[in-house]
């Protein structure tokens, strides 16, 4: 499976989006399913599920299968950070990655111009999405 998690630069809390990322381990994992984690690592959200997803895979690694959470990070450098290079980078993680589901971490969508934009194309192309 693979998940992708985005969301507001202004999103703080790291402890929600680690519940989402265990509760989905969890669920794969009776499967004996691998999840990638694909996140735009940006400040914000981003940063902090890819934060979450290191913390989880730390945490399974002794017990578990090698590998369980797979960690795909695509942030943009700041100092080359644009809309139109965000907006490039969540095509291509959109329709080079074909995420299964995405998980969007922000108060209100209309205030963060890329996570809106994820969830558009996320709603193109029928992938499944949730607002948190």
């Amino acid at each position: 499976m693979k998940a992708l998690f985005c969301g507001g630069s202004d999103w703080r809390d790291e402890r929600i989006i680690f519940s989402f990322i265990w509760g989905l381990f969890e669920t794969v994992d009776l499967k004996e399913e691998t999840v990638v984690l694909l996140t735009t690592g940006d400040k914000g959200a981003g940063a902090l599920a890819l934060r979450a997803a290191e913390k989880v895979n730390k945490l399974i690694q002794p017990f578990l299968r090698h590998d369980d959470i797979n960690i795909k990070s695509f942030a943009i450098p700041e100092e080359n950070f644009s809309m139109a290079s965000g907006y490039s980078r969540n095509l291509d993680i959109i329709d080079r990655e074909k995420p299964d589901v995405i998980f969007a971490f922000v108060d209100d969508p209309d205030s963060s111009a890329g996570t809106k934009h994820l969830l558009e194309l996320a709603q193109e192309r029928e992938i499944g999405r949730a607002h948190v």
